[in-house]
């Protein structure tokens, strides 16, 4: 299995994102999804087939557009 993780930054708005991002993993049933808040950052674990991973990542960075990174920080 391939994965990837998603690291946003978003103060304030961290709630809805995070709801936001468990609804988006539940919908695209072929991927599994984890999702946690850390500090200011939400972090989404995004594991399954490698080609439907980068269209979940590119998807996010299209619609949400903040920082992407391939892991999350130490």
């Amino acid at each position: 299995m391939y994965s990837q993780t998603i690291e946003t930054v978003c103060g304030n708005l961290i709630r809805p994102y995070y709801n936001g991002s468990a609804y988006m993993c539940a919908w695209k049933r072929s991927l599994t999804c984890s999702t946690e808040v850390v500090g200011h950052a939400l972090r989404i674990t995004v594991t399954g087939d490698e080609d439907e991973v980068e269209r979940f990542v590119a998807a996010w960075r299209y619609v949400h557009g903040f920082v992407v990174s391939e892991r999350p920080r130490d």
